[in-house]
């Protein structure tokens, strides 16, 4: 207990508080949570192409691993309708400048890189990777 005496206002403060003790002990961990959905496997599927006459693209190849060491390559991409898809690609012959890659669309779709609204489109640059996503309606985007 606190004694406070004010001799110019005439008052006496009593006041009851104690030290302040020390900190309790840590508390037990909660319980664990319930586990999340499992989420798709990685597309561990890959496929080579190295021909010139088109050769039609699935969703289901996985990665596809363009050969342009002696030979341009075509290939049809699958209906963007389809659904959503993302086909991850790479030019593996790392000469796609002296064998172009052309890229032709099925149906009434579009493929949309630089530049919107195409039929096609033509990969040149040695060694270029990225990807293809279908809007799953009818575009196709180079990545």
């Amino acid at each position: 207990m606190a004694i406070t005496l004010n001799s110019t206002m005439k008052t006496i403060t009593l006041s009851s508080k104690g030290v302040k003790g020390n900190m309790g002990d840590k508390g037990d961990q909660g319980d664990k949570g319930d586990q999340g959905d499992i989420g798709p496997p990685a597309s561990t599927d890959q496929r080579v192409v190295n021909t010139a006459s088109p050769s039609a693209i699935l969703g289901t190849d996985g990665n596809i691993m363009f050969d342009s060491t002696s030979v341009a390559i075509s290939i049809d991409l699958p209906l963007s309708s389809a659904g959503p898809v993302r086909i991850p690609f790479k030019d593996i012959g790392v000469n796609a400048s002296n064998n172009n890659i052309t890229i032709n669309r099925v149906g009434s779709d579009t493929i949309t890189d630089i530049s919107t609204l195409q039929t096609s489109t033509i990969i040149a640059i040695d060694g270029y990777s990225g990807e293809f996503l279908s809007d799953g309606v009818d575009t196709w985007y180079l990545m």
